[in-house]
């Protein structure tokens, strides 16, 4: 044996110290045991609560070294209980241990209770091997214990398989909150997957059990053919397996020497099936799942001719039959093993034929729930709902549970009638009272015709008296319009002799001629009504039972609000011939809004709007009129002869001040299946009330409520388009790209936005991006005071303004928000220099680019969309500047105001000309590479600037020109002492070379620049020369007089 102990150290406490760690400890062999037997099987703790002395407590011994040190500790091992452990083993060759699986081994005996006072084997039992699932079939050799439920093992169902899968399947879909969950009429299967999961989970193949079931046992049986007897209240022996059932031979027909039975219902274990002794398993698993084989019944035939003696014969046997588990319907294997069946006997309990009957009897007739005299059924009786008979059974003849209800028949005038149509129910037998009652009774209401009604009974099938008892229904005094219906009404029931019911809005109710008639149908039993009626206007109209439409009148249509009503009378005679007359007022439906849709798309009529950006919006609104009608009721043209909608708008925007009519612009109606209303782009944000009406032969009806159509103020602060140029032929369609917040493009461009003829396209990266460059060109085009063509482009009623820097004015960022509409003078704002740079109002660069930004705004200002736009003119970009210098003779160069220049004028004159050579993007930078031409061919531009040195802050330049080739002359003053002054022009520390060079004759010197589409500026150095002599009199424009010049 092998036991396990639980041990430590005790310390008193002398001081503070508490200890409460203790640990386990075992020993081999036998007893004694001494203390250095023990050895440590564990080095958890345990915390042990047994002790009730607080100065004392439960430490593991292996601290022991560093508290014997101390004088205030005494240690003192101890030992606790000894708890035996039992060796086991599932091998049944091993000698070591207990076989768990012997039939006599403790977890398989159910004298064994768990804590709950239950059998152990009601929730874990064995099974052997070959019923095992797969999956322990290799694992488990001598078989093995399966869990399961109480239940479960009830009827021998291991975890899962007492489960139901299918009750776990989701129901199909939305289903009624009152249906019958446990079994609903409609459930969606599992996929495969959680099926197979499931059946993964199984610990046995099969079930093992058997015997019939102790709990809820339900055992009956009925004879076959003969005398039509049943066998109920079946007292079982389930130990000694013996089920007995009590015959009366009263209930045997008269010469009947036989009788054989079937075994009709049996509470079973799950999967298992009775059959007969030693029933062959291919007979067994044709009839699975069933619970009573019907391939292999079992025989239980009774021969009755030694007990028609007249003495009572308890306990004869009637046959056997034998109950087969799961695995012997299954599996051939196990059929015939006695493990896997159970034999039941039947026996019977014969009692004497009593001749003459004197049992049962009546006892008393109850007539709409009273009570009649005690033995006494009367003929005659008059009743309106319910006739109950009421018989003892004092003799025993019938057995406990039964009843008479399958013997008894109901006539109506001599015609037999069915009971299903009366609501026949019976009371069987109950257990346990001494007179033995039953009962059954016949419902009967105003469905069932008035009149003589006969009922026959017996007892049992072998009762040669036929009873009789005969009672009348009294005629229904009901003359009730049930329903009745008509065009677009649905069922209407009445709540009165006067009632209102409602029909379609417009439908042409055909009352020409007004006739009612019936028709009786000869397939219906002579106890319903078999007649119906029938109105010309009327899709139908249902009476009470037996009652008769007599007469059917129109009183005429009238209008109230504009809205027809039409009127009927009925008069309707009861069975018993009461009459009741109905004012019937059908009147026309109000028209309601039920529905919208916007665009086609059905909306909730609280949040009806249009966007700002739409131009145009359908409201297609619904009132609630037939599908059939639509085409003639929805129109809006007044002259339409079956009338016309109409409508009223008024409005206000988000401030809450109203429209005036005139503002009240871009809304119109149509119709189609709808009434339409439209919503262009000119209509102004704001929230629109409608009101509408339906005229119609001079009666209008308005529609109750109102429809709140709102105009959203614009979210788009995108433009549509921008133009550098009024015409196509002056320009190329502009670049565009997305930028940062600088008018620098993004590189990688993460969209490729475009201009073409048809606008912008953004690439989808609206409401992403919200910075955009745009590069335009123009032609021929000042640029000093520009503005792009972009104002008729905006978003509706988005605006926009342009980027102001503190050089312009320090006052604010940005200009005025303005739109197409805005006056001149604000429009005039966006205009600026695009030949300057914005920020510092200097020139550019070749390298630098002229970036103006602009701001587009949504109409409810919550989006901003910024465009840097840059403009060169693709011709005039080139620009021209001097600057003049006096070489000194002994001073060197000296800026023209340094020198005796100062306060002269000089005449600089610019020519653009076209020679023999071809203009080109070829760069030609230095004078050296300037092309050589030899002709003039004609000349492009010319200009002709005064220069004046002067110590002021002023530059002089040209206006922009062409590319191409120049000539560049000064004409000049004469100096203080009457001397001419000559001239050389330098670029770039390069002197240029003279027109004359390259074509004789012509004055001036030559430069050169390349096309291009960028604005370049050139600059130019004019070294004045004093020559010390004259050369003429004079210099000016068209005279050579000195006489005007300073």
């Amino acid at each position: 044996n092998i036991e396990t102990r639980l041990g430590g150290s005790l310390f008193r406490d002398i001081g503070n110290f508490n200890f409460s760690e203790g640990f386990a400890y075992q020993v081999t062999g036998t007893q004694p045991f001494t203390f250095s037997n023990w050895t440590t099987i564990a080095t958890e703790t345990i915390t042990l609560n047994q002790f009730n002395n607080p100065d004392t407590s439960i430490r593991d011994i292996s601290g022991q070294e560093d508290l014997q040190s101390q004088s205030n500790v005494t240690p003192n091992p101890f030992f606790l209980d000894v708890l035996p452990v039992p060796k086991v083993t599932e091998n049944p060759a091993d000698p070591s241990g207990a076989f768990i699986y012997n039939p006599d081994f403790i977890m398989r005996d159910d004298d064994t209770l768990t804590a709950n006072g239950e059998p152990i084997t009601s929730y874990i039992y064995y099974i052997e091997n070959a019923l095992l699932a797969d999956r322990f079939q290799t694992e488990r050799p001598f078989g093995m214990y399966v869990l399961s439920t109480s239940s479960g093992s009830d009827f021998g169902q291991a975890i899962p398989a007492n489960i139901s899968l299918p009750a776990f399947f989701p129901l199909d879909g939305p289903q009624p909150f009152d249906i019958d969950y446990n079994d609903p009429p409609e459930r969606v299967p599992l996929e495969p997957n959680n099926v197979d999961g499931y059946n993964a989970l199984r610990q046995t193949r099969f079930n093992d059990k058997s015997a019939l079931l102790e709990i809820d046992q339900l055992f009956t049986g009925s004879e076959v053919g003969g005398s039509d007897t049943r066998l109920l209240t079946a007292d079982i022996d389930y130990e000694a397996r013996v089920i007995t059932f009590d015959l009366n031979l009263t209930t045997i027909a008269v010469g009947q020497t036989t009788v054989s039975y079937a075994i009709d219902t049996a509470t079973l274990p799950a999967g298992a099936m009775i059959a007969a002794l030693n029933a062959a398993q291919s007979d067994l698993v044709i009839d699975a799942p069933l619970d009573i084989s019907v391939t292999a019944p079992p025989d239980l035939t009774l021969n009755l001719t030694p007990f028609l003696d007249g003495n009572s014969h308890p306990n004869i046997l009637l046959g056997t039959f034998r109950s087969y588990a799961e695995a012997a319907v299954f599996d051939g294997l196990f059929t015939d093993n006695p493990v896997y069946y159970t034999d039941y006997e039947i026996r019977l309990n014969l009692f004497p034929r009593q001749d003459p009957p004197t049992s049962p009897v009546p006892r008393r007739l109850f007539i709409d729930g009273v009570g009649g005299p005690l033995n006494v059924f009367l003929d005659g009786e008059t009743i309106n709902e319910e006739i109950r008979f009421r018989f003892w059974d004092n003799g025993g003849v019938l057995p406990t549970g039964s009843d008479n209800g399958r013997f008894v028949t109901l006539e109506y005038a001599d015609a037999p009638v069915s009971l299903d149509d009366f609501m026949l129910s019976v009371d069987p037998i109950p257990e346990d009272v001494a007179n033995r009652r039953f009962d059954f009774t016949i419902n009967l209401d105003d469905r069932h015709a008035g009149g003589v009604y006969t009922v026959r009974w017996r007892y049992y099938q072998a009762d040669t008296e036929e009873k009789t008892l005969t009672f009348v229904k009294a005629p229904s005094t009901d003359a009730s319009i049930l329903s009745l219906s008509y065009p677009t009404s649905g069922t209407v029931v009445p709540d009165g002799t006067t009632f209102t019911s409602e029909i379609d809005f417009g439908f042409p109710l055909d009352v020409s001629q007004i006739d009612a008639s019936s028709v009786i149908d000869p397939t219906v039993p002579a106890y319903f009504d078999a007649e119906t009626f029938a109105v010309t206007f009327l899709d139908s109209i249902v009476l009470a039972p037996f009652a008769r439409l007599t007469n059917v009148a129109y009183n005429g249509l009238t209008y109230n609000n504009g809205y027809r009503t039409y009127q009927f009378e009925y008069t309707v005679t009861a069975e018993a011939g009461q009459t009741t007359v109905y004012t019937h007022n059908i009147v026309e439906r109000p028209l309601t809004i039920t529905d919208a849709y916007t665009n086609n798309v059905r909306r909730n009529l609280n949040n009806l709007f249009a966007t700002r950006e739409a131009a145009s919006t359908t409201f297609s609104i619904d009132f609630d009129i037939a599908r059939d009608l639509a085409a003639d009721l929805y129109n809006v043209d007044p002259a339409n002869p079956s009338g016309f909608f109409g409508f009223s708008v008024s409005g206000v925007d988000f401030e809450g001040n109203p429209f005036a009519p005139a503002e009240l612009l871009g809304i119109t109606s149509t119709s189609d299946l709808f009434l339409n209303i439209l919503i262009d782009d000119i209509t102004e944000p704001g929230i629109y009330t409608f009101t509408f009406t339906y005229t119609r032969g001079g009666e209008t009806v308005t529609v109750p409520g109102n429809l709140i159509i709102t105009k959203r103020q614009g979210v788009d602060a995108y433009l549509q388009d921008v133009l550098f140029s009024e015409t196509a032929t002056e320009t190329d369609y502009p670049a565009i790209a997305v930028s940062d917040a600088s008018g620098v493009p993004l590189a990688p461009p993460p969209f490729s936005p475009a201009i073409f003829f048809a606008g912008i396209d953004y690439d989808d990266s609206e409401n992403i991006i919200f910075n955009y460059r745009i590069d335009g060109q123009v032609a021929n085009t000042p640029l000093n005071e520009y503005t792009p063509i972009f104002l008729e482009f905006l978003p509706r009623g988005a605006t926009i303004a342009r980027q102001v820097f503190p050089i312009e004015d320090p006052s604010r960022d940005w200009t005025e928000e303005v739109d197409l509409s805005s006056p001149a003078a604000l429009k005039a704002q966006l205009a600026t220099d695009f030949t300057l740079l914005p920020d510092t109002g200097a020139e550019p660069t070749e390298e630098e680019d002229v970036i103006i930004t602009y701001r587009v705004t949504s109409e409810d200002g919550q989006n901003e969309v910024f465009y840097h736009i840059t403009v060169v003119d693709i011709v005039f970009n080139v620009s021209l500047i001097f600057e003049v210098v006096y070489d000194h003779p002994t001073l060197g160069l000296l800026d023209a105001a340094d020198s005796e220049l100062l306060g002269k004028t000089m005449l600089i004159s610019v020519i653009n000309f076209d020679t023999d050579i071809e203009v080109t993007n070829i760069i030609r930078p230095t004078v050296a590479d300037f092309p050589v031409f030899t002709d003039i061919i004609t000349i492009n531009t010319r200009a002709n600037m005064f220069y004046t040195a002067n110590t002021q802050d002023y530059r002089y330049r040209f206006g922009r020109n062409i590319s191409g080739f120049f000539g560049f002359t000064v004409d000049l003053p004469q100096d203080p002492q009457g001397n001419d002054y000559t001239y050389e022009i330098f670029f770039n520390n390069d002197p240029l070379n003279p027109v004359a060079d390259y074509v004789n004759g012509r004055e001036g010197f030559y430069f050169y620049i390349n096309g291009g589409t960028r604005n370049r500026t050139r600059r130019f150095t004019v070294v004045v020369t004093s020559l010390n002599t004259t050369v003429d009199t004079g210099w000016g424009l068209d005279d050579y007089f000195r006489s005007w010049a300073p």
